[in-house]
């Protein structure tokens, strides 16, 4: 051709069958170690990501080796090395928590204090029923933390599934949220001794009164808005019943605007708003106490107290508080049906109780000046209690409505918990 005669154009050899044979045999070579590389390399950083998950399912096994599988309550018989391998499983828990655990906040300080908690909880109910009221706590408690275990043991089979991006394991973030807000709500109750007992009093105490007011527990178990209503006022009642027991841990914990916190004196006293309150019961409760004549009845009468006079540790005397004028505004005071006869009713305790259902006392025909002076200063009560009652559900929200909803739970008996969830990574 032309270009060809021009010089323009050099003559390329063609390669040998032998050497493109050779070639591709390097490329394909250098190729495959490339792919090996990667997907090496990608193994080791979705085995990195796997690293929280395979030391919690590591924790398990050594504590399944130390559980007794033919006892119902393994917590019964764990001794230091049980507890030690305990609590690695719980920062196990708490560390993948903080990573996968993306519906909440995502701690990773839930220590193993909440079990040692429950597991008191249950050893003290076994061997006392003052403490059976809050022992649905503990259950949930351990519940919670025995569905991890389960998921632990079965997600050991199947880790090729479990997705690297933890927070992408529906099964394992569920467990998770499910366990930091049992840490968190309910923790705070079991951990402390003091708040623990006065819970389980206020729970106890609700619990009897049920068995005398019928109205209360059907209000109780409709979750009658009501209800939600009647609950602060007789928590306070249980406190004012009897100040000096560890009911006063929980009242400080809901109420701390009410009481005076100083480094001289080791537990905080009431403020003056909290000893009106305080001495306005008290002198109720003398009023009633005569008018019934049951002064002696210790369903009547504060446990710590006895049956003398109260009210003088409180700053104002009964006679003080005769004496001061205590009208109440009986036109804009709103009674609410149904009605009780004042007389029925066998000991202050229920009175009280009853005024709290929002029920007016009736007083006979021909009551005495002591009857229609004890319904005055029962509505003057009345009043106080319920400003009180408002403060304590407004001033912190959030605590109220995590106790309310952990005294409900206790006082039904019923457990919060999901049960026979499928199985998910």
């Amino acid at each position: 051709s032309i270009l060809h005669s021009s010089g323009l154009v050099t003559s390329i050899r063609c390669p040998a069958r032998n050497e493109l044979i050779d070639a591709l045999e390097e490329f394909d070579r250098s190729w495959a170690q490339l792919e090996e590389r990667y997907i090496m390399n990608l193994i080791a950083i979705e085995d990195r990501a796997r690293l929280l998950i395979l030391e919690a399912i590591q924790a398990e096994k050594r504590l399944w080796v130390v559980d007794d599988p033919t006892s119902s309550t393994p917590w019964m018989s764990y001794n230091a090395a049980s507890r030690k391998v305990l609590i690695d499983l719980t920062k196990s828990i708490a560390k993948l928590n903080s990573v996968a655990n993306c519906r909440r906040k995502g701690r990773d300080d839930l220590d193993y204090d909440i079990l040692e908690g429950a597991y008191s909880v249950l050893r003290a109910s076994s061997q006392s029923q003052d403490m059976g009221g809050i022992r649905v706590l503990a259950v949930d408690i351990l519940g919670c933390f025995d569905s991890i275990r389960q998921y632990l043991r079965r997600v050991s089979l199947c880790l090729e599934r479990v997705d690297p991006h933890l927070c992408n394991n529906t099964g394992l973030v569920s467990r998770l949220v499910e366990w930091e807000e049992c840490w968190e709500v309910c923790g705070r109750y079991v951990r402390d001794p003091k708040l623990m007992t006065g819970l389980s009093t206020v729970v106890n105490e609700i619990r009897e009164l049920q068995l005398v007011l019928p109205r209360l527990k059907a209000m109780c178990d409709d979750f009658d808005v009501e209800w939600f209503m009647v609950l602060p006022r007789l928590t306070l009642l249980v406190y004012l019943r009897d100040p000096n027991a560890d009911v006063s841990q929980l009242m400080r914990q809901l109420m701390p605007q009410c009481f005076r916190w100083s480094s001289a004196t080791a537990t905080p006293k009431p403020l003056q708003g909290f000893l009106d309150l305080q001495a306005s019961f008290n002198k109720t409760r003398h009023l009633l106490d005569v008018l019934l004549g049951n002064s002696n009845n210790p369903m009547s009468t504060s446990p710590a107290l006895g049956t003398q006079k109260v009210g003088n540790s409180w700053g104002k005397s009964i006679e003080t508080l005769e004496n001061e004028d205590q009208d109440v505004d009986m036109e804009n005071f709103q009674f609410t049906s149904p009605d009780f006869d004042l007389g029925s009713c066998s000991t202050s305790w229920e009175v009280f109780a009853r005024r709290a259902l929002n029920s007016a006392p009736v007083a006979p025909g021909d009551a005495t000046d002591k009857c229609r002076d004890a319904i005055k200063s029962l509505e003057a009560f009345t009043l106080l209690l319920e400003r009180s009652s408002l403060d304590l559900q407004r001033h912190c929200a959030e605590d109220w409505n995590q106790c309310s909803a952990i005294l409900v739970q206790c006082i039904t008996g019923v457990s919060k918990r999901q049960q026979d969830r499928e199985f998910q990574v």
